[in-house]
């Protein structure tokens, strides 16, 4: 009976042991991910500050996109030649 107990400890305390490393590795984990998501948010609202620093709105975004689509269409029907930059003189 002792070593019945004895064996039956054992067990207990290799599973207690298990379970402690497995919490363990959620608790790391969850580090990583609560730093992860820390991260995106304050880029989030880093992005949202320049945006409305810019006093772009989406619907004005949307429209420039428009327009640059429609000039390349015309440019691609009419063969002709369209770019935004500068060009270097040689």
């Amino acid at each position: 009976m002792k070593y019945n107990l004895n064996k039956t400890f054992k067990e207990l305390k290799s599973k207690l042991f298990e379970k402690e490393s497995e919490i363990s590795s959620l608790k790391h984990e969850s580090s990583i991910t609560k730093d992860q998501l820390q991260t995106m948010v304050e880029k989030y609202q880093s992005f949202k500050k320049e945006l409305e620093s810019t006093q772009i709105t989406c619907e004005k975004l949307v429209e420039s996109y428009k327009g640059y689509e429609f000039m390349l269409e015309k440019q691609i029907k009419n063969n002709m030649k369209f770019a935004i930059g500068f060009r270097k003189n040689d």
